[in-house]
């Protein structure tokens, strides 16, 4: 698609600027002459930076704690070893098509089951997908390195420690990433994360404020899910996170629990949150479209083309956080 004029709003940065402008590939960028083709407001499409979609064909509750729903030998494990692997993959899809309808611009998927669970991605268009791996021993991981974007571990406590240690090299050695679940449930141990150096990290709701500093300081990522935080009982203060300079991502999780749609994470965060201690829309939008961008610059991974959505009336920061699916929009990819 050719570069378009848009009169109306556009995000800049994190913040919605009124006026005419040309919308690139590179981005957005303010101009003082040109015929609109559109008229309303533009933002970069969202990115959900954590998902579980190998589970998205699961429909029975799940009843129990975190450890027993989603452990390693826990109901989605039993589930996913148990189930036909075309029912799987056709779960996935159906989640990436959601995800695809709704506008999003890319997500980072956790797969699980070593090669076999890798070899179930299905092929899709539009949405990009980042898929990390889960090797279970050194042959499969040397074989997944070279076919994934890197690797994905559950927790520190799930794994023998210098089997993560010798992920985190071979992914380094290879210019992939890894990533690492942490202090979810409960509080695990800072310095063999910080050992580790993963490009990101997901919830980190039981580390310490000093912890948090300690982790952003290193510039290490980290994902929030808040409903599936909700989900599993617990019921943090996200608060602490944005007070110690956490570098803040945005996920929807286990999908057979949260269906992948960033737009409804957004909204949940910004109400639960609402009442214990305010984070404001201009946060909550550069966790889900401006910094997974920086992430990505400062990783090397480009697609190659961007994605936008433009909704087609003026609307504000608060507007697209609490109700987006309210108003009319359409993507653009270009």
């Amino acid at each position: 698609m050719p570069d378009i004029i848009i009169k109306g709003k556009a995000l800049i940065g994190n913040k919605l600027k009124n006026g005419t402008f040309k919308v690139t590939p590179k981005g957005i960028e303010e101009i003082r002459e040109g015929e609109p083709q559109y008229f309303g407001t533009i933002i970069p499409a969202p990115v959900n930076f954590h998902t579980h979609l190998g589970d998205s064909f699961i429909g029975e509750e799940p009843i129990g704690t975190l450890p027993e729903i989603v452990g390693p030998n826990g109901f989605k494990m039993r589930h996913l070893n148990s189930t036909d692997q075309s029912k799987i993959s056709m779960g996935m899809l159906r989640s990436i098509d959601f995800m695809n309808k709704l506008g999003l611009y890319a997500f980072i998927d956790f797969r699980e089951q070593g090669l076999k669970g890798f070899e179930l991605i299905p092929e899709f268009r539009g949405i990009k997908g980042i898929f990390l791996s889960r090797p279970s021993n050194l042959d499969e991981a040397n074989i997944l390195i070279q076919r994934s974007w890197g690797f994905a571990m559950s927790s520190l406590s799930d794994h023998d420690f210098s089997f993560l240690l010798k992920l985190r090299e071979i992914a380094m050695n290879n210019g992939k990433l890894f990533a690492i679940h942490f202090s979810e449930n409960v509080r695990e141990n800072l310095d063999m994360l910080l050992q580790l150096s993963p490009d990101f990290i997901i919830h980190g709701i039981e580390a310490t404020e000093d912890e948090i500093r300690t982790i952003s300081e290193k510039g290490i990522y980290w994902v929030i899910t808040p409903r599936s935080n909700i989900f599993y009982g617990k019921r943090p203060d996200y608060s602490k996170l944005f007070k110690n300079n956490a570098h803040l991502l945005l996920g929807t999780d286990n999908a057979f629990v949260t269906e992948p749609d960033i737009f409804s994470e957004i909204d949940f965060l910004y109400r639960y949150q609402r009442g214990i201690y305010r984070i404001s829309p201009s946060q909550i939008i550069e966790m889900s479209i401006t910094r997974p961008r920086e992430f990505f610059k400062r990783k090397g991974i480009n697609f190659g083309r961007e994605r936008y959505i433009l909704f087609l009336e003026e609307v504000d920061e608060f507007q697209i956080i609490t109700r987006a699916h309210m108003y009319d929009y359409i993507v653009l990819d270009i």
